[in-house]
């Protein structure tokens, strides 16, 4: 039987970099994994509390990077089955982490530790409020002898500040195309692997609702596409009827991003990631865009899943990024004329 790590892909130079931080002796002992959903980093989370524990490390045939878990071991397995002695792993209750789950946390590091070492996941920590963070501040700068806190987000900016500040960040990125075809199977829609944006968990929403993400798709390319030259007052109309749930603000907001992404690609002789034609056209309308400019657009997108998320308007906040998506078009083109009258 394996190890954890051994069922994870992509993010390998994460990986590694950790294991042998671990294995030398130098990890950090509060670590803050952000970076995409879906990519892997709660798992990796429980792999590494699983090198942590093991009572039988080896070398992996696979990674052939030193001693990994074994994943045969008691210890190992209980890891693997959420039954371990030596790991706590805290979920939101409702819409936030509490006080009393803080409380918890600190009342499983005031027992005496048992095997190598003692681990606390706290996932989607950016949900942590203000009480429950300022309860485990102390123990998160200066947890006790063989303690580790591993919390992992996927809104690395809404982690309070004191938060922050006392962990080492840990980026994930986004899986390639054939990382998510390879973990889906080789029968996989196309279409889905692409709109996944590097996230298994997207793959899954999407295998199961394929019609409803298909008619996002449309409806975001007809509206950022349709930006670029007026003021889209039906898209957005259109576009904010569809989200209404965080998955497709998410979703919509990646495909607006990756558009954007795309621009720079362009800007940079590359070809972009995508084989549907509508956003390749938008990416190579936005090539004319300065870097600077579409840096400053990949940032308001970026926030949007979040505002929406504070229930601010979302017809407001479609306009607003509409305006923005606007002007920087026609600043461009205003250039390319100077430009052109200039020769």
């Amino acid at each position: 039987m394996a190890g954890l790590l051994e069922k994870i892909r992509g993010n390998s130079s994460v990986h590694a970099t950790l294991l042998d931080a671990e294995i030398r002796g130098r990890l950090a002992p509060t670590l803050l994994f952000s970076g995409p959903s879906g990519v892997g980093k709660r798992l990796f989370a429980l792999a590494l509390a699983q090198n942590l524990v093991c009572e039988n490390l080896r070398s992996s045939e696979l990674t052939n990077l030193g001693p990994r878990a074994c994943g045969e071991c008691g210890a190992c397995q209980r890891i693997e089955k959420g039954q371990s002695e030596s790991l706590l792993v805290v979920e939101p209750d409702g819409a936030q982490i509490k006080i009393e789950q803080a409380r918890d946390i600190l009342q499983f590091i005031s027992l005496q530790k048992l095997g190598r070492a003692r681990i606390i996941i706290i996932d989607q920590a950016h949900l942590l409020n203000n009480q429950a963070a300022n309860a485990l501040l102390k123990s998160l700068e200066e947890p006790p002898a063989g303690t580790y806190f591993i919390l992992v987000t996927a809104l690395a900016p809404s982690v309070l500040a004191t938060i922050r500040s006392r962990t080492q960040t840990v980026r994930f990125r986004a899986l390639t195309d054939d990382e998510i075809a390879e973990i889906l199977g080789e029968k996989t829609d196309p279409w889905i692997v692409e709109a996944a944006q590097g996230s298994v968990e997207n793959a899954l929403r999407l295998s199961e609702s394929v019609e409803e993400f298909r008619e996002l798709d449309e409806a975001a390319l007809a509206y950022a596409s349709a930006a670029l030259t007026r003021f889209p007052l039906a898209e957005v109309a259109r576009l904010k009827d569809l989200l209404k749930e965080k998955s497709a603000q998410g979703f919509v907001a990646g495909l607006i991003l990756a558009g954007l992404r795309n621009g720079l690609r362009m800007q940079a002789g590359l070809k972009p990631r995508t084989a549907q034609q509508g956003w390749i056209d938008f990416a190579h309308a936005t090539a004319g865009l300065s870097p600077q400019i579409l840096g400053q657009l990949a940032d308001t997108v970026l926030a949007l899943p979040h505002e929406m998320a504070r229930n601010i308007d979302r017809s407001l906040l479609l306009e607003n990024l509409a305006i923005d998506l606007g002007h920087a078009a026609t600043t461009a083109n205003t250039h390319q004329s100077a430009l052109l009258a200039g020769d």
